[in-house]
Parts: structure tokens; sequence; C-alpha cells
């Protein structure tokens, strides 16, 4: 059976870390590996890996440390050490459904996969159980699974995807360590533009947790970086000729200036949001979200609004 290697991230986590833990550890099955970056924790955080490699001597569990330097470092460090023939990657307050990864592994093993998808859930009551039920899922083209990503409406979230190792290694692929946000999703896009054969599981297999933590990120100017990941997703698909570049780069890149946008205004950031109307087109983004089929009747109606008046969307938003 090919081994799996599960990287987890690891930033003052204390709380949530044993349960993420947990969640892969409790299964029969000893063909994978762990690996827990810890990225200068200041909590009880690394107490927490210590105790749990300590009491699970049979599995290959392996623990890196480092001064805090961001997840996208944590995530390239974990690629390294990895040596399975499966990457999975795991957030430190999130958990996979029982059963998950054996039923990733076989799905792998049978069938030659480069990329398996699987929905994500905020609630764990709703967490598809794998050695209870029935699995519904299909094989598809890896560019559907771009496109199901870029307009899933949050259905699908960065580790709902597990890679053959080959395909991020074999493309030196890693996480761009100069942004703190989009860095996830370009990820995700350029890998799977190296895919030709992909599978997509109908459940609810992944649990994100939406903590007070992740709920009370204070809003920063790095909130644009989603566009400058956007602008690269684009340029690198166009690159390698894939079909998808052109109608990815049109929406995305104005669905991220939006969300932007929409964010300061809602935070009520009066500077940032005429810094963003200064420095971007966005005047030009919202005419191309009017004229789109891809954006709801919703963000329509904003778009037109800040077109009429970037004061009254400002206003209306906030």
């Amino acid at each position: 059976m090919k081994k799996i290697s599960i990287i987890i991230p690891c930033y003052n986590c204390g709380e949530f870390i044993r349960e993420t833990i947990c969640s892969v550890m409790s299964e029969n099955n000893n063909n994978f590996e762990l690996i827990l970056i810890n990225d200068g924790s200041t909590d009880n955080t690394q107490d927490i890996l210590d105790e749990i490699s300590k009491n699970n001597i049979g599995l290959k569990i392996i623990i890196f440390s480092q001064e805090n330097k961001g997840v996208s470092h944590a995530r390239n460090k974990g690629i390294e050490l990895s040596s399975g023939e499966i990457i999975v990657f795991l957030d430190s307050d999130d958990i996979f459904s029982f059963g998950y990864i054996e039923y990733l592994q076989k799905l792998f093993e049978d069938n030659d996969l480069d990329v398996v998808c699987c929905y994500r859930t905020n609630s764990r009551n709703t967490l598809f159980r794998y050695d209870r039920e029935t699995v519904v899922g299909k094989y598809v083209k890896p560019v559907e699974l771009l496109k199901e990503y870029t307009y899933s409406k949050r259905n699908i979230v960065f580790p709902c995807f597990s890679y053959k190792s080959s395909v991020i290694k074999n493309n030196n692929l890693l996480f761009s360590t100069d942004l703190r946000y989009g860095e996830d999703w370009e990820f995700v896009t350029k890998a799977l533009s190296h895919c030709n054969k992909g599978y997509q599981i109908k459940e609810k297999t992944y649990w994100y947790r939406v903590s007070a933590k992740s709920a009370s990120r204070k809003i920063t100017w790095h909130q644009t970086d989603v566009i400058e990941a956007a602008k690269r997703s684009s340029d690198y698909l166009l690159l390698r000729n894939n079909e998808f570049a052109e109608e990815f780069s049109i929406y995305m890149y104005s669905r991220s200036l939006f969300s932007v946008l929409h964010r300061f205004a809602s935070s009520n950031q009066n500077i940032l949001y005429w810094k963003l109307i200064k420095e971007y087109d966005v005047r030009n983004s919202m005419n191309i979200i009017l004229k789109s089929s891809s954006f709801d009747w919703k963000t329509k109606l904003a778009a037109f609004v800040f077109i009429v008046s970037p004061k009254l969307f400002y206003r209306v938003v906030k």
C-alpha cells in the first residue's frame, strides 16, 4: 500500500492539535508518516507534539521546530521532509473523517491517480463516516476540479486536495512565502495544472473549524496578497497553455479584487479602501463582473453600486 505523508503546520494550536492528530491516528492503519512543523509556537503546542510522539512509538512521527516563519515556510518544510508517495495537507485545528486516510490510500493504489478531492463541512456532525456509509465518487479531469474549486462557493478548501507526491516534487511546487493570503489556492491551481488523472469524492470529509481565532484576523493591506496570487496563478496557467487559463484569469482577478474591496469596506477600513481604488483599476473589474455570467446577482448589484458611486458602495457595505 502506498505510504501517505500527512503535513500539519502548527502554530499556537495547543487547544485543538491533539484532536486533529487523533483524527488520522485513530484508524487501523500505520502506513503513513505524520509530519508536524512547529512554526515558533509560544503556547503548549511543542509539549503536546512531544507527548504524542512519545506515546506512539510504532508510528513514524516527524517533529520539526523552527522560528516563526509563517504557514508557507512550514508547509514547504513538510514537503521537503516527506517520503510518502501521497501528500496530504491538514490544518492544525481541523479534522478528516474517520476512515478517510485508509480509503485515500486505496484510491491512489488501485487507480494510479494524480489528485483526489473531497468536500468540506463547517459542522462535525455532518462529517461522512467511511466505516458506515457507501462512498460516492467519480473520475474527473483535473481541469474540472480546478473549475469547481474556482466556482465552488467555498464547498472546497485547500486541504480537500491530496496529491501524488511526484506531481509536487517533480515540478518543484512550493508555497509562495511572500504571500500571507491566497498562497494556498495558488498552490492548488499550479498543482492541478500538472495532474492528468483525478478523482472527486462527493462526501463531506474535511471538517473546517471556524474558530474565534480564525474569525478575528486583523484587516491589513496584506489582504491584497490574494490579488497577486490570482495574477500569478493566471500567468502560470497561461504559460502551461491550460484550457481554463483565459476564463480563470478574467474571473479570478476580478473576484479577488472585489473580495478585498468588500472586506475593506465591511471592516470600515476607510484608508485601505481608498488606497485600493487608487492603486488598482477597480472600476474595470466591476464592469467585468457586471458582464460576466459567473457572478451571482448580489455581487453584480454591488459592482453596479460601486460604478455609480464608490462612496455609496462603502456606506452600504459598511
